[in-house]
């Protein structure tokens, strides 16, 4: 289901949402649905149901916070995981067990992708609306990660030596290749995994780039803890 679906404007559809969930044990991820106030309704809608003997599962799930006094001091989350029969999530010194993004998983990173360039940009969707940054970064090689050719993605980021992005999952990917990474934060998620990027902002970043080492072993470790999470997953659901 859409989280989204809980607030539709459409009767039909929220009532659907509000049914399968009452009806049905629940795996909920991933992505930044904590410390986020478009997500707050549903997830504590969770908390509750699970503090009922509803069987609940986080996965992969992380804070998301804006204001950027908070980045790189979230130790908190807007609801208690410990309320979840299971709670895996992607920020490694937060509560809950570390579980990071399941994407890992997809076969698309098990490619041989030959690099062809120093530096690839991947833009989150709302630096798209920036003209200025667009403009000063014009004869770099560059994508959004509002895509839906994930191979495409993939296969840019494989190809870069370097990777420069605002995109959390464009910054998980490239650690996955085991790409350099410079992240210019626009969310307080991008603190908390396990392995470090090189923080920067756009005005600094290309200077920044001598600054960033790559990781080796991260495809590897990510893959083997969400299995070993997804066999207590199926154990507790009784799948």
């Amino acid at each position: 289901m859409d989280i989204f679906d809980y607030k539709s404007d459409s009767p039909e559809i929220s009532q659907n949402f509000k049914d399968e969930v009452n009806a049905k044990s629940l795996i909920i991820g991933g992505g930044g649905l904590l410390n986020r106030s478009g997500f707050v309704l549903q997830m504590k809608l969770f908390e509750a149901l699970s503090s009922k003997g509803k069987k609940t599962v986080l996965w992969g799930v992380g804070h998301n916070d804006k204001h950027s006094h908070t980045f790189g001091k979230t130790n908190s989350y807007n609801i208690d995981v410990n309320k979840f029969g299971l709670a895996g999530t992607r920020d490694f010194a937060s509560p809950g067990e570390f579980v990071p993004c399941v994407s890992c998983m997809h076969e698309v990173f098990d490619r041989k992708i030959e690099e062809k360039q120093e530096l690839g940009i991947v833009f989150h969707k709302d630096t798209l609306k920036k003209a200025n940054i667009l403009k000063k970064f014009e004869h770099l090689p560059s994508l959004s990660n509002v895509t839906e050719d994930l191979e495409g993605l993939i296969e840019f980021i494989g190809s870069s030596e370097t990777v420069l992005t605002d995109s959390y999952h464009a910054m998980y990917w490239s650690m996955l290749l085991g790409k350099k990474v410079v992240v210019v934060p626009n969310s307080s998620k991008f603190y908390d995994f396990k392995y470090k990027p090189v923080f920067s902002n756009f005005e600094d970043v290309l200077k920044d780039v001598s600054k960033a080492n790559a990781y080796s072993g991260v495809l590897e470790e990510c893959r083997e803890i969400n299995i070993k999470f997804s066999e207590k997953v199926f154990d507790y659901l009784s799948l």
